[in-house]
């Protein structure tokens, strides 16, 4: 999977308990990172966050959604407006509340499986 988030100790600590729950996890620190790592290898799903500097998660879900339509995406968040939720519907992107908790986040990726 493919961890997307800003936030560099969040990503650490979400990744390295994703990883330890059984998952290859591969991380970016922003969209454009995200975009090379998409080109490069293909992911069967990818966490990423709402608010980032440059592409949002959301506009980051679009362009990855283009790249492999079979590519599994959550968006994690803790900005979760009606306008969010209505995009995110409109891309069949679920959402899980940031930080929330890690067993959550990792209910979410079970159930994508």
């Amino acid at each position: 999977m493919l961890l997307v988030d800003d936030d560099q100790k969040y990503r650490r600590l979400v990744g390295s308990i994703i990883a330890d729950s059984g998952f290859e996890v591969s991380q970016a620190g922003d969209a454009e990172e995200a975009l090379a790592a998409l080109a490069d290898k293909r992911f069967t799903l990818m966490l990423t966050d709402l608010q980032m500097p440059g592409l949002d998660g959301l506009e980051l879900a679009a362009l990855a959604q283009r790249l492999d339509p079979d590519m599994e995406i959550v968006l994690v968040s803790a900005a979760v407006s009606t306008e969010v939720q209505a995009r995110a519907c409109r891309l069949a992107v679920p959402m899980v509340d940031k930080p929330g908790r890690v067993d959550e986040v990792l209910a979410v990726i079970a159930s994508l499986r």
